[in-house]
C-alpha cells in the first residue's frame, strides 16, 4: 500500500511539475479546430494534445488568425505554432503531421466543366485564406492578388471556412475550393438554416495537396511531439480521433 502511494505521489509530483508549453493553432476550421463551451474542440487539437502528453508536456492552447499564426514563434512568445505553410530557418519543422487533399466542388446543377485549374477562370470561385498560393503554379498565376491586396478575377478568399461555405449554398460563387471533411462537416452544419441538398461534384485539378507544419523553437520537444505522434499512427489512435469527429 505504501508503495502504491508513493507511486501515486510521484506521478501527481511528475505531472504538475511538467513543462506547459504554449501552442498556437490557426483559425477556427471545424472539425479540424472549433470552440464549444468556451473550450477548443476537434481533431488537430487532440492530435496535438495526446502526442504531447506522451512526453510529459502540459499545453496551453490559443487560436490565432492565418496572418499571424505565421510569426507566433518569433514576435508572440509561443513555444509550437501548429498548421503553418510556410517555413522560417530560425525554428524547427515536423512535415508528417496533416496532409489535406483540396478540390473544386461545384452543383451538379450548373453543369460546370473543370479538366484543368485554368478552366476555373470561367467561373467565381471561392477558396481559404492564401489558397493562391499553394495550390500550384497555375493556380497561383490566376489568383496572385494586386499590390492592394485585391483579386483581377471573379475569385474571393473568405476569413473562414463557415463563411466559404455560407458563400457557396447561397450561390455568391460558383465553385469552391475545399477538402472533403471541411465541406461535409459545414454542409451538415448549415443544414438548418440554408438548403444544402443539392447534388455536388468534386473535381480533382488541384495538383498537389497542401502539408500542413508544426513549428517549434526547441528541437528536443519536436522530437518529442514527433515520437507521440508516430506513437498515435501506429496504434491507429490517430485514425480513432478522425473518425471520431466525421463519422
Amino acid at each position: 500500500m505504501k508503495i502504491l502511494l508513493a507511486l501515486l505521489a510521484f506521478l501527481t509530483l511528475n505531472t504538475a511539475q511538467a513543462k506547459i508549453l504554449k501552442v498556437a493553432f490557426g483559425e477556427i476550421k471545424p472539425p479540424y479546430i472549433y470552440e464549444e463551451n468556451g473550450e477548443l474542440r476537434g481533431i488537430e487539437i487532440d492530435v496535438v494534445k495526446e502526442a504531447l502528453l506522451q512526453a510529459g508536456y502540459n499545453v496551453n492552447f490559443s487560436t490565432l488568425p492565418s496572418k499571424r499564426l505565421e510569426i507566433a514563434m518569433n514576435r508572440m512568445d509561443f513555444d509550437i505554432a501548429v498548421g503553418v505553410l510556410e517555413q522560417s530557418p530560425d525554428l524547427f519543422y515536423t512535415n508528417d503531421y496533416l496532409q489535406l487533399k483540396y478540390y473544386a466542388a461545384a452543383k451538379s446543377s450548373k453543369a460546370i466543366r473543370l479538366e484543368s485549374v485554368s478552366d476555373l477562370k470561367n467561373y467565381s470561385v471561392g477558396a481559404w485564406p492564401y489558397a493562391w498560393k499553394h495550390c500550384g503554379d497555375e493556380y497561383k498565376k490566376l489568383y496572385t492578388p494586386r499590390e492592394d491586396g485585391t483579386f483581377a478575377l471573379k475569385y474571393f478568399e473568405p476569413l473562414t471556412a463557415e463563411a466559404q461555405s455560407k458563400m457557396f449554398w447561397l450561390n455568391r460563387f460558383d465553385v469552391s475550393i475545399t477538402n472533403k471533411v471541411t465541406f461535409n462537416y459545414f454542409r451538415k452544419m448549415l443544414a438548418n438554416e440554408h438548403d444544402t441538398s443539392a447534388e455536388v461534384v468534386y473535381y480533382d485539378i488541384i495538383p498537389n495537396a497542401v502539408n500542413l507544419s508544426v513549428a517549434f523553437k526547441d528541437p528536443k520537444i519536436r522530437s518529442d511531439f514527433e515520437s507521440g505522434l508516430n506513437q498515435l499512427k501506429r496504434n491507429k489512435r490517430f485514425r480513432r480521433i478522425f473518425d471520431s469527429y466525421i463519422k
